[in-house]
């Protein structure tokens, strides 16, 4: 779910739009299974609003097809009641989606935790949580090793410098932002 959440980030100017609904935050999220549109835009989602209050968008004369089509185009992610979402550490902003089976399910899902990203985001630096930030979730712990063919090597004793240690590229420039990330500067 958090690598699918990462995906709307990678991609949030063409998948994600924010707009203001009688003073509320109302994020549209593009369904990543959907094929055919390629960006999201303020006439697509107005037509979805239209589909949703159940009238025929404008340019679909009507047909079927052309009104699931836009129906299933998108994810409407918005501010709930309490009593809608679970209190959760990766939703602090009480967010719902409507429409996701997931949320449904699990309480969560992909477009929330994208839309607590960028909201999170958007705070000043000492409000944010980097238990909110999917590139910290997803940071990897370690490194693997390649495996080697052949005979195993005999094992290093104690206190020696292990061989492929040599090797490895300590990259402090990888520390130092992750650092940021955890502490809250980066984002």
């Amino acid at each position: 779910m958090k690598r699918k959440a990462r995906v709307y980030l990678d991609t949030a100017q063409h998948s994600m739009l924010k707009q203001i609904v009688d003073g509320d935050e109302v994020w549209y999220l593009l369904s990543q299974s959907q094929t055919v549109f390629k960006k999201i835009s303020a006439t697509l989602v107005a037509k979805y609003e239209q589909a949703r209050r159940g009238e025929a968008p404008r340019g679909t004369g009507g047909k079927w097809e052309a009104v699931a089509d836009i129906c299933l185009s998108m994810y409407k992610v918005q501010e709930g009641s309490p009593k809608a979402s679970l209190e959760c550490d990766l939703n602090p902003f009480l967010l719902v989606c409507g429409k996701c089976k997931a949320f449904a399910h699990d309480g969560i899902c992909k477009h929330v935790l994208a839309v607590t990203h960028e909201m999170m985001g958007a705070l000043p630096i000492e409000s944010r949580s980097s238990e909110n930030n999917l590139k910290y979730m997803l940071k990897s712990i370690g490194k693997r090793r390649k495996k080697t063919s052949g005979r195993p090597q005999r094992v290093t004793p104690a206190l020696v410098p292990s061989r492929h240690l040599e090797n490895e590229d300590s990259s402090d420039e990888e520390e130092e932002a992750m650092r940021r990330i955890e502490d809250g500067e980066a984002w």
